[in-house]
């Protein structure tokens, strides 16, 4: 399959591009973005007046299989669903992360970019960091030495995963990241930690994933207003993620925060085999949820794109602009009502569907429909 080609007849959609929501056509050269216009003698596919968006990228997924107690093959979750780029959360650590990289990584047609899980483990358990001795400075840095693919480091401060550690763990895990230079990720849950504790640990470009979940140890108060500790982190420049997951999305919650004016800076899905066919089933319906709780469109596609990109210095991808990678991601939008589903089990009436049809990576097109990679 060729990576150049040019792609025509399409819609940009790009907040803040000149050719915002204007018929653009791309011309792409071995994988990457050379011009707006169309090249004779080229191959060409013509996407009919869909709008054509950088390629979508889903900045917490778990992608490991084979290796993990939770995990999917990235293909399932990002060719075949629009998506160009996922980024695995802390599935892998110090100890496994070079299997994962030449076995599923090198091996797959999504790109795959990765946060280091802080435990050396991984996700061997779900109980990575109840062992004191669990974080390694020196195997952390040492991966780093080899790997480029590492965006930053993933920590998950809940009980069940903590014993009884603390936040002592968490203390580490922030030093250890800033020794580094890299953002550290960090899910929240059941308490303890309570979450002004972990929150007050967190920095500048630090980032809380489940952020809309709906358990007593949350962001918000019952009327969706932000906690004291919440409104501080945000001044300080945390950033929040949606992350989905089996049991970290409420509707309501997120309908409310929103209304409240704390909306997220990425919206990813956490997926894994478990949870693909219910609740989260893609990164699609999940910005789709977040369009039916107070989002606009043009917002739930820059924190799909620009946001992440930015945040986790991906340089060559998450926007449209010649010199960077031709990853497309192409859809269209449906006015026909749908319904989703939450962690919670509460049913959301969709009223407008992003639903994407191709997907663009490094120049090579792939069809949404036939799952063909």
């Amino acid at each position: 399959m060729s990576n150049t080609l040019n792609v025509v007849g399409g819609i940009l959609f790009e907040p803040g591009h000149e050719n915002h929501l204007r018929q653009t056509d791309f011309f792409i050269e071995n994988g990457i973005i050379k011009s707006f216009s169309k090249v004779n003698g080229i191959e060409t596919v013509d996407v009919n007046g869909a709008f054509v968006s950088a390629g979508w990228i889903d900045s917490h997924v778990h992608c490991f299989p084979g290796e993990s107690m939770i995990s999917i093959h990235p293909d399932k979750i990002g060719v075949i669903k629009g998506v160009t780029t996922v980024i695995d959360a802390g599935t892998s650590g110090a100890n496994t992360v070079d299997i994962f990289q030449k076995e599923i990584i090198d091996k797959s047609h999504t790109k795959v970019k990765i946060l280091l899980n802080v435990s050396s483990d991984g996700l061997i358990t779900l109980n990575e960091l109840a062992n004191k001795d669990a974080i390694s400075y020196e195997k952390i840095t040492s991966v780093l030495k080899r790997n480029k693919n590492i965006v930053g480091l993933k920590a998950r401060i809940s009980s069940s995963v903590l014993g009884d550690m603390g936040i002592e763990q968490l203390i580490l895990a922030k030093e250890v990241s800033e020794k580094c230079q890299l953002p550290l990720v960090v899910h929240i849950g059941n308490a303890p930690p309570e979450i002004s504790d972990v929150l007050d640990v967190l920095g500048k470009d630090d980032v809380i994933t489940h952020m809309y979940h709906s358990k007593v140890n949350g962001l918000f108060e019952k009327d969706g207003t932000p906690k004291g500790a919440t409104k501080r982190a945000i001044e300080r420049g945390v950033k929040f993620d949606v992350g989905h997951g089996m049991a970290s999305f409420s509707f309501h919650v997120a309908k409310r925060a929103i209304e409240n004016g704390v909306k997220p800076d990425t919206i990813s899905t956490d997926i894994y085999e478990k949870n693909i066919v219910t609740p989260v089933g893609s990164l699609g319906i999940t910005m789709n949820k977040l369009i039916a709780a107070g989002l606009s469109l043009e917002e739930v596609i820059q924190c799909v794109t620009s946001h992440v990109s930015d945040l986790y210095d991906l340089e060559d991808r998450g926007r449209i602009q010649t010199g960077l990678r031709g990853d497309l991601t192409i859809f269209n939008v449906s006015e026909e009502a749908t319904i989703g589903i939450d962690s919670d089990g509460s049913k959301i009436n969709l009223e407008k569907n992003v639903k994407p049809t191709m997907t663009c990576i490094g120049g090579k097109l792939y069809s949404i429909e036939n799952g063909v990679v």
